[in-house]
């Protein structure tokens, strides 16, 4: 993707919220399964070539004796939360290079084993957190283009499920390119 694209992309969010009934429809749209969430998921149609990521944890696509616990350390979190990403951009036919921006959801792991900090503890955790995600992030944009997209960050105090982290991004994919090949 090049930075004309992001430049598009970011003119026709102004535009498009007003006249694109077709991207504002897109939002409501419940997979044929009936269900909403993270299973089944079939990919929207993507007309404008914006596609959306959302909701991808550590525990995303991993096996049942692989998924991490909140106990983990948020490291291990970080890691399996970005391969996430990069398999559900991949699933779709982009790369790494293809997203705009991110937003990141981070919290401290809530177990009856470990103290939850307070006060100053608790703020320079949190800070840690970031600090620890700020190291790996820009790590699998090494090999792209542009780099690293824009991101912002939230510190909460809980995520469901059992990852410290969850991702949410919009990524830039050519309606007009070829569809992905199908998993072997």
């Amino acid at each position: 993707m090049d930075m004309q694209s992001r430049r598009r992309f970011l003119g026709s969010m102004m535009i498009g919220a007003t006249a694109s009934p077709m991207l504002l429809a897109q939002q409501g749209a419940v997979p044929p399964s009936g269900r909403r969430g993270n299973r089944n998921r079939v990919p929207r149609p993507r007309p404008s070539g914006i596609v959306w990521i959302s909701g991808q944890g550590a525990n995303d696509g991993v096996p049942a004796e692989q998924k991490l616990k909140v106990t983990d350390p948020f490291e291990k979190h970080c890691t399996y939360t970005m391969d996430a990403l990069k398999r559900s951009i991949e699933r779709l036919g982009g790369t790494m290079d293809d997203f705009l921006y991110m937003q990141v959801f981070f919290c401290l792991p809530l177990d009856d084993s470990i103290p939850t900090p307070t006060g100053s503890a608790a703020f320079a955790a949190y800070q840690n957190g970031y600090e620890t995600l700020g190291k790996i992030y820009p790590t699998y944009w090494q090999d792209t283009k542009y780099g690293a997209p824009p991101r912002s960050c939230f510190a909460l105090s809980w995520i469901p499920g059992t990852s410290l982290l969850e991702m949410v991004g919009a990524a830039y994919i050519d309606p007009n390119a070829a569809p992905p090949a199908p998993p072997a």
